[in-house]
């Protein structure tokens, strides 16, 4: 992780886009960051992914429709960066 920024209903992290980078991964990755600033986990969590040059955004606030989702413009980035 490069650099993260975390207010209680945001988390920004950068990461190099070298990062096997999975579904669990990103919302332990938003867990912990929020965990690190005293706030407590989100129930549900909302992550979209965007990727510039040598590096990944990955971009998350609370959701309510869904546990972890994925932004539907990031599908076709899906199996380049997101392996189980």
């Amino acid at each position: 992780m490069d650099y993260q920024i975390i207010e209680e209903r945001l988390v920004a992290i950068v990461i190099h886009n070298s990062f096997q980078l999975t579904p669990v991964i990103a919302k332990a990755l938003i867990e912990a960051a929020l965990s690190s600033a005293g706030f407590s986990p989100w129930e549900k969590t909302e992550i979209n992914v965007f990727e510039g040059g040598r590096d990944m955004l990955l971009l998350a606030t609370p959701a309510a429709e869904c546990e972890a989702c994925i932004a539907d413009y990031a599908l076709p980035f899906f199996n380049r960066y997101f392996t189980d």
